[in-house]
């Protein structure tokens, strides 16, 4: 397993820990609600991947999880502006999601130059 997949699993349980948090002591649904979504997703995407037909679609699963990471990004940075979650939590959260999103990112591109390279030897 790839430290990204331990890192997404460790992301999303913090990130549903304050979701739950946002949900109880805000009364904040909605964009906790994305958040959870988004984030959990990412790690779902990984495991599925890791049960891919293909390198083709190995390829796209972790790609739709680097699109979720992204996605993430977005609700984690409307909730700081929000003033539901601190400067220092979004600092802190922002740092996993961004290395987990660079992971991804090259993951996928490795994967895809190596589509390529299968491509062009046939």
């Amino acid at each position: 397993m790839l430290p990204v997949h331990t890192k997404s699993k460790e992301f999303a349980v913090a990130i549903v820990k304050l979701g739950m948090r946002l949900q109880k002591t805000n009364k904040e649904f909605n964009l906790s609600n994305q958040l959870i979504r988004s984030a959990t997703s990412i790690n779902a995407n990984l495991h599925e991947a890791r049960s891919s037909e293909s390198l083709k679609d190995y390829t796209h699963k972790v790609f739709i999880a680097f699109k979720e990471s992204r996605e993430t990004h977005s609700w984690l940075t409307l909730l700081k502006e929000t003033e539901y979650i601190s400067e220092e939590e979004y600092c802190e959260l922002h740092k996993e999601i961004t290395g987990i999103s660079s992971a991804l990112y090259a993951i996928t591109t490795a994967m895809r130059k190596k589509l390529e390279a299968q491509k062009k030897a046939k």
